[in-house]
């Protein structure tokens, strides 16, 4: 459930708000203040912890001391909190304010839900990060294929081969590979009921680092987030200003946070096996990435436990797609890799090799891109969108 706090001073308009929140099922409005003083809007973000605010804006355009007083509170408070504005009609002067103080455009009603939803996510995108880091996601065609063991050492490539700072993701709920790691490094325990609310610093110990590569397991996970979409959006937009790649190893394609992920991904490579199961999988889950609205463009698919090299073209023949990258079956060196609880193979392997040249490609495909932030009057609001980049998450 994503909890908002509306300041407002136009009933039947922030009626309309409500009404849609309503109909979206898991937004809730748990506090509506109308023309509000700085003290009561201290009292309710003390008290609610809201993820975002709903805010009125003057149609004159006039920027108010109120609204900076609000707009302050809120880069003060959480620089993951987002902002949704809103006016009684559109009008140039509101439109004119949002743009001069980097918020979206107000909704006006009418408005289905639909646009509620949208102006939501695009309020949580500009609240988390000023420094947009790529996004990776690694999905296995079936049980088995590697996608773990694959995603997890492109990324340890990334880190000590490519000098980036990543962070991987694990979105498996059950005690999996990550988790084995953690603990055998004293870097996990019962994973705690954190709440909602996220920041640049408290996830910090959540976090477990290998090899300079820091981890947040599937548990962890689970615990940060309670698979609720908005949460994990707000940990996907935290992980994205502070680390210029997050990789995220998914397990299914049907619940909210892996759909909110499939919508932001930059590239997902399809991990399979070159036998005729992975190749019947993996139409399966081509056509269901394009039923998620997926594009074709940002697929790659990668053949795992390869022994005849000559698959890839076979593979590539059957798909119609290109193979974008082959790792060769080497039992030892895995099984050595993930003995010595580190689970990242020695670079002199072949398997090793493979998977460089697989980062390799990913490193020059999207490297992180600092995000335009609208120079606004509100300069403090400004400096909190880009603040992330500057504290780091984890070192």
């Amino acid at each position: 459930m994503l909890s908002g706090i509306m300041i407002g001073w136009t009933r039947p308009l922030m009626n309309s708000v409500i009404e849609a929140c309503g109909e979206l099922g898991d937004v809730w409005i748990c506090k509506t203040l109308e023309s509000a003083s700085s003290y009561e809007v201290d009292r309710s973000f003390a008290g609610y912890d809201p993820e975002v605010l709903f805010l009125e804006l003057p149609e004159t355009g006039e920027c108010d001391e109120n609204l900076e007083t609000y707009l302050e509170r809120v880069s003060a408070r959480s620089i993951g909190m987002g902002v949704v504005t809103f006016s009684r009609r559109y009008h140039d002067g509101a439109a004119a304010l949002a743009a001069s103080l980097g918020l979206p455009a107000p909704l006006s009603p009418p408005f289905p839900p639909e646009v509620l939803e949208k102006a939501l996510i695009a309020s949580m995108d500009t609240g988390s990060r000023g420094q947009r880091g790529a996004l990776f996601a690694f999905l296995s065609s079936r049980a088995g294929s590697g996608a773990t063991t694959v995603g997890l050492n492109t990324a340890y490539t990334l880190v000590n081969g490519h000098g980036r700072k990543a962070l991987f993701i694990d979105m498996d709920e059950t005690t999996g590979a990550i988790d084995v790691l953690g603990s055998a490094r004293g870097g996990e325990c019962e994973a705690p009921q954190f709440g909602l609310t996220l920041t640049p610093y408290s996830w910090r110990q959540h976090l477990c680092s290998l090899h300079g590569l820091d981890i947040l397991s599937g548990m962890r996970t689970m615990a940060l987030t309670q698979r609720n979409r908005w949460a994990f959006r707000r940990l996907i937009g935290l992980g994205r200003s502070a680390y210029d790649n997050v990789m995220v190893n998914l397990r299914r394609l049907d619940a909210p946070p892996e759909r909110a992920i499939l919508r932001e991904v930059d590239r997902l490579c399809l991990v399979t096996t070159p036998d005729a199961v992975g190749l019947a999988t993996t139409r399966r889950r081509l056509a269901e990435l394009t039923a998620q609205g997926v594009e074709a463009g940002k697929v790659s698919i990668v053949l795992n436990r390869v022994v005849r090299w000559s698959a890839a073209g076979e593979f590539e023949k059957e798909l119609g797609l290109r193979i974008a990258g082959a790792v060769s079956s080497e039992p030892d060196p895995i099984a050595e890799a993930y003995a010595r609880n580190q689970g990242f193979c020695k670079t002199k392997s072949r398997f090793a090799r493979n998977i460089a040249s697989l980062a390799a490609s990913l490193n020059g495909l999207l490297p992180a891109q600092p995000k335009e932030v609208a120079a606004g009057t509100f300069a403090s609001w400004a400096r909190a969108l880009v603040a992330p980049r500057s504290h780091g998450v984890a070192s």
